[in-house]
């Protein structure tokens, strides 16, 4: 299979690219504006620095304040930000100016629970079972050193012996509580 070479050849940018990237720089993100003009987002910004543009802060509307009351803490960041034409960065900062992220302590009961059981059941059913958010939940995961990810260990003789003789007895979920491992 022959390795195909990719072109390291610039596309120059014609009058119309330039008056279509200064209609749309500040009003569109760079990377929809990349997409639109079929260039890289790199491209765009180094283009739009060359033509003297800069990005205008759009004012935040009443509607755009209600999307984002509505969806926090249901639908990620990023995805606020595609409904909103804005970037993730300025959705997380409206979140804050409109102080919707709650600043609950944690207490040591949640805590022991998500040391106990955040590798089991991960981040959505701990969040609903702790009344968090799941970035709330994953933030603390990885503050507590949790991972959802069990790093492997060898079986030992014991535990290949125990789950030969128990496969057709028990469940794979019983089978994988007793022996501390995933299913």
């Amino acid at each position: 299979m022959a390795f195909e070479r990719r072109s390291n050849t610039r596309k120059h940018w014609s009058p119309e690219d330039d008056q279509i990237l200064k209609n749309l720089y500040g009003k569109h993100s760079r990377t929809n504006i990349a997409e639109m003009l079929g260039r890289t987002v790199t491209g765009v910004n180094t283009h739009a620095k060359h033509l003297n543009l800069t990005r205008e802060a759009r004012v935040w509307t009443e509607e755009d304040d209600q999307i984002v009351r509505e969806h926090y803490g249901k639908l990620r960041i990023v995805e606020i930000a595609a409904q909103l034409n804005r970037t993730p960065h300025a959705v997380r900062g409206r979140i804050s100016n409109l102080k919707l992220a709650s600043r609950i302590p944690w207490t040591n009961d949640e805590r022991v629970y998500l040391r106990r059981f955040y590798r089991r059941i991960g981040a959505p059913k701990a969040a609903r079972k702790l009344k968090r958010n799941e970035s709330s939940i994953r933030f603390m995961a990885r503050r507590l050193g949790l991972s959802k990810r069990v790093p492997r260990s060898p079986w030992s003789q014991a535990d290949l012996l125990f789950l030969r003789a128990n496969i057709s007895r028990m469940t794979h979920r019983d089978i994988a509580l007793t022996l501390k491992r995933t299913e």
